[in-house]
């Protein structure tokens, strides 16, 4: 049977989305180039990031450093002036630097976006890519520290009063504000990236459920999430040809674990259970990593004690070997064995609080707030305050986080 009347408001406003996102991606693109052959006036600059493509839509990745660093390198060569290729440069430096773990090459990744700056003051994709490189450099010591927190807060909103039509400081700024405690903004912030670049859906909304089942707000986890698998599934069956493809946006994964999550705290136990077959199913033909393997089963377990689900005998045997697998992994790594409880805990809190007994008692602030999370995403707020309590704030984020986690 085919489409009906009454489904013609929701088909029609689906295509209107399809193609403005359409319209949106081929823009880009098209600005991209304009800024790559306008912006020097040195052949020899443009034939040399020309090579690197960056700037024609398509992501790259970490190994493409390699080939590209040295590309740029003689674009800046030839052209020290040349603002798209040093933009280029920091962001492949900013990729090796999350690769390699390495800070000074993140450094020399902030350097050149700050003399992108310099060069053209006006230039909204320098502020863009400094905004970036800064609140990556935040984000990825985990337990930020005022100062630089500070810095990339300040230059994330700079940059979205600067660039309104990008989602891109949108991201960026959702995740400084996450990370320091400050979900309701971050919630909405999520939201108007999501409404300004849809080619990454898979990552937003992942990002929003998360957020919404941490504090509670669970019509939001229903909605964001339903949303989530409807484009994971509509990615699987267009290919190479789903405009984040096209977009150089990775494959979503993990839509249905988080689906199954938010259906679990409603207590929708036989849609969960669908859910996690789904979710299981994609897991077992290897798109998905063990840590959400473990969760996705032990949440089926779960469900199976409940009458809700039939757990077959190779999925208890598959749950056993990845318990033993990913107990030795964590064993001694503190964050890493709170990640997997926080994991565990959108399925089975109970089961998660067998993990967070691996993690021994500690002074770290950043410690006692990781582990109130957990308890937050497992929706025990009580238990959440309680962890919370043990923390003695420092610093100015980790007193608001403190905060947070107390209400």
């Amino acid at each position: 049977m085919g489409p009906q009347p009454a489904d013609s408001p929701a088909l029609l406003a689906s295509l209107r989305r399809r193609v403005v996102d359409e319209a949106r991606l081929f823009a880009r693109a098209r600005r991209r180039r304009l800024r790559l052959e306008q912006l020097s006036e040195v052949e020899a600059a443009r034939r040399r990031s020309r090579g690197i493509g960056i700037w024609w839509g398509s992501l790259p990745r970490a190994a493409d450093a390699a080939t590209g660093e040295p590309l740029l390198d003689g674009a800046l060569a030839a052209d020290p002036r040349y603002v798209p290729a040093l933009l280029d440069r920091a962001f492949l430096r900013m990729l090796r630097a999350a690769s390699e773990g390495d800070e000074a090459v993140l450094n020399t990744a902030l350097a050149d976006a700050v003399r992108a700056r310099e060069l053209r003051p006006e230039d909204t994709d320098a502020l863009v890519m400094e905004c970036s490189v800064r609140q990556y450099a935040c984000v990825r010591k985990g337990a930020p520290d005022d100062a630089g927190c500070g810095e990339a807060l300040s230059v994330c909103t700079e940059a979205v009063r600067a660039a309104p039509g990008d989602a891109d400081p949108l991201r960026f700024l959702s995740r400084l504000y996450n990370l320091t405690c400050q979900d309701d903004r971050a919630l909405q912030t999520l939201g108007d990236a999501l409404e300004l670049d849809r080619t990454r859906t898979g990552k937003i909304a992942s990002d929003m459920t998360e957020l919404a089942l941490q504090n509670g707000r669970l019509s939001v986890a229903d909605r964001v999430s339903a949303e989530l698998v409807a484009f994971q599934e509509l990615e699987e069956r267009e290919g190479r040809k789903a405009l984040a493809r096209r977009a150089g946006v990775a494959a979503t994964r993990g839509g249905f674990f988080l689906r199954a999550a938010v259906l679990l705290r409603l207590s929708r136990w036989e849609e969960a259970a669908a859910a996690l077959n789904e979710e299981l199913s994609r897991l077992s033909s290897g798109r998905g990593d063990t840590w959400t393997e473990l969760s996705a089963l032990l949440g089926k377990r779960r469900l199976a004690g409940r009458g809700s689900a039939t757990m077959s005998a190779a999925e208890r045997g598959r749950l056993s070997q990845l318990e033993q697998e990913i107990s030795k992994e964590v064993t001694g790594d503190v964050l890493s064995a709170i990640t997997v409880a926080d994991t565990i805990a959108m399925m089975d809190p109970a089961a998660a609080e067998g993990w967070l007994a691996r993690v021994p008692a500690s002074p770290s602030c950043e410690i006692a707030l990781r582990r109130s999370a957990v308890w937050r995403t497992a929706g025990d707020t009580a238990r959440a305050r309680t962890e919370a309590a043990a923390c003695q704030p420092r610093t100015a984020w980790e007193k608001r986080c403190a905060e947070w986690a107390s209400h």
